[in-house]
């Protein structure tokens, strides 16, 4: 059995930077982006290690991608389908492509966001049944995005709300139930023959341009404060291609994909939480590396 982990940081330039979004937290001047950039540099070499020790560990192969050549030609392409999307975006898109590239010579595949780190010495393989079907974080929006539409509230534009629009776009538009779970591809385990049957980039390029028509079509079902804030994102199209090709997915919500986002506030809350893998959306790394 080859297994393979791998991660990626592509550092963007400052001008190429999503700074829509605000601060982490409400006493930071510095938006999330400009901080993630900046936390990564400082921890990058602490990020891999964590990585390439826990597959040194449980003898997996360990890759970390950089930009380069792929990446570039990569960019271009997408850029070439869709002039409107934003570099974080193709990003995104390439760690996926990622995955299926790897597949091509591994049997399975474990892709880890660039800030995750690895809480564990269990190995994520052996206790995970990756021949059941795609190990990802998955969670239904359904009952709080119309919640949140019936108060008219406008969403973010990295919300899993406006993710879960996106979705029930697209699955709509193939006549599939469009009540799917939203997936956050920070984590993502999958076989070759999972990963092969995701068949994710088939007709990337149709799904961009749907997505293109869903945000500006006049005579759409959606509201406008909802076309308004759909995007061109990676893990709406992830959750509609395992609903598309009927591709199983197991929800590895808890201590295999345990997130850290603006929710938890002190070091004290993070370390009562119940950790295997810890996705620092927040980029707190400090209180993984500092154990006083």
């Amino acid at each position: 059995m080859k297994r393979v982990i791998y991660s990626l940081h592509i550092d963007l330039d400052d001008d190429k930077l999503d700074k829509q979004l605000g601060p982490y937290w409400s006493w930071e001047s510095e938006d999330r982006s400009t901080k993630t950039k900046r936390v990564f540099n400082e921890y990058g070499d602490r990020l891999i290690e964590n990585k390439s020790s826990y597959a040194k560990l449980h003898g997996c192969d360990y890759f970390h991608f950089t930009r380069d050549k792929n990446y570039d030609e990569f960019r271009d392409k997408l850029e070439s389908m869709c002039s409107e999307m934003e570099e974080y975006h193709i990003v995104n898109f390439y760690k996926i492509w990622l995955l299926e590239k790897l597949a091509d010579d591994y049997d399975e595949v474990l892709y880890v966001d660039f800030d995750v780190l690895f809480e564990t010495n269990e190995n994520f393989f052996d206790e995970n049944d990756l021949s059941k079907g795609i190990h990802i974080h998955l969670q239904d929006y359904h009952d709080e995005a119309m919640e949140r539409i019936k108060k008219g509230e406008r969403l973010h534009l990295r919300s899993m709300l406006n993710k879960y629009f996106i979705a029930h776009a697209l699955c709509m538009n193939d006549g599939i139930n469009p009540r799917v779970p939203v997936a956050n591809t920070g984590i993502i385990g999958g076989s070759k023959k999972h990963i092969k049957r995701l068949n994710y980039f088939e007709d990337i390029e149709t799904v961009l341009n749907n997505i293109t028509f869903f945000k500006t079509d006049p005579d759409s079902m959606y509201l406008d404060k909802v076309k308004e804030t759909m995007d061109y994102n990676n893990e709406p199209i992830f959750s509609y291609m395992l609903a598309k090709n009927n591709v199983p997915a197991i929800d590895i919500t808890g201590p295999w994909h345990q997130i850290l986002n603006h929710l938890i506030i002190t070091k004290e809350q993070y370390l009562a939480l119940d950790r295997k893998m810890t996705h620092f959306i927040s980029k707190q790394f400090e209180w993984h590396y500092d154990k006083d």
